[in-house]
């Protein structure tokens, strides 16, 4: 179904560029097709009970463990264990009933809540099974038992801040967030109105973080020699201005969206901070360092702006 609808799509892109249509409007198109393409056979779904106990803990159980602190009076850093326990309690409260949604995305656990479209949650799953296709040994090492999962939050309707998650936002903190410590990891993703066209960057951005963690065991040379091209950047200037510059990890976020989103032969319009390359070669030409990483853990096969 994938494959004929990228046949459907470049067809189309024949025909608009022999009859002369703008490129407003073939973007346009091409997102109203892939919102209204068929769904592939998946449920979107309540957070199964299975999956509730695995990222937040058995409410049962908790509340046992609180009722044997509770006489105790055992302190763990100034707080009674009782008073964590009941904070545990109210956050796995909070997570069951703001968390109504979800899908599998291959074994890895994407939620969010009901205003969040269902699209959104199509999207992210093919998303999740393009990024990871080439080792999809990373799908079980982001799996709801190992305390993975990723939030997808509607910025057209609700704030991040709305969200239960830990730590809590703060002004100054972007619309994004990768959480990778203590006893859950999990990457909280804006996306953006269906309408405007590149709806899940973020996502993919936080994906990014996400497959980083893992990668990192995967390889234990990886973050070495993402350090050195990072550096690399830094000194030629390649992403000068850029937020790939902030830090190697983000660096590596920045490139792993680049790959995904800029990497394509349709015009774009100009945006700030928008590349657009041609083909995998001029982004390797670029920057071959990134290139040479991003390579050994992504296919060279799909254009995500669709998305």
């Amino acid at each position: 179904m994938i494959n004929m609808l990228k046949s459907h799509l470049l067809f189309l892109f024949i025909l608009m560029c022999l009859f002369g249509c703008g490129e407003e409007s073939m973007e346009g198109i091409l997102y109203d097709l892939a919102f209204t393409s068929p769904a592939p056979d998946v449920a979107i779904t309540e957070v199964p009970p299975e999956i509730q106990k695995q990222l937040w803990g058995d409410r049962d159980e908790l509340i046992e463990t609180l009722a044997w602190a509770l006489p105790q009076g055992i302190k763990h850093n100034d707080l009674t264990l009782s008073n964590l326990y009941f904070e545990q309690l109210c956050l796995l409260d909070q997570r069951l009933k703001y968390y109504t949604k979800y899908i599998d995305a291959g074994g890895i656990a994407v939620i969010g809540n009901e205003i969040v479209p269902d699209e959104a949650f199509l999207m992210a799953r093919e998303i999740v099974l393009e990024m990871t296709s080439k080792h999809p040994e990373i799908r079980d090492m982001l799996s709801p038992e190992t305390g993975h999962y990723h939030v997808l939050v509607n910025d057209q309707y609700g704030h991040l801040r709305e969200t239960p998650e830990p730590p809590h936002y703060e002004p100054d903190i972007p619309y994004a967030l990768s959480h990778c410590g203590g006893r859950y990891t999990y990457c909280v993703s804006t996306i953006r109105p269906l309408s405007e066209g590149r709806v899940m960057w973020t996502f993919v951005h936080e994906f990014a973080h996400a497959m980083h963690s893992v990668i990192e065991e995967l390889d234990t040379s990886f973050n070495d020699k993402l350090k050195q091209a990072y550096e690399n950047a830094i000194e030629q200037g390649i992403w000068s201005g850029m937020y790939a510059e902030e830090n190697y990890q983000e660096y590596w976020a920045e490139g792993v969206r680049m790959w995904f989103y800029h990497v394509t032969d349709l015009p774009r319009p100009p945006t700030q901070g928008w590349v657009t390359f041609r083909t995998y070669e001029d982004f390797a030409e670029r920057d071959p360092m990134l290139v040479e990483l991003i390579r050994g853990w992504f296919h060279e096969a799909t254009f995500f702006g669709r998305y």
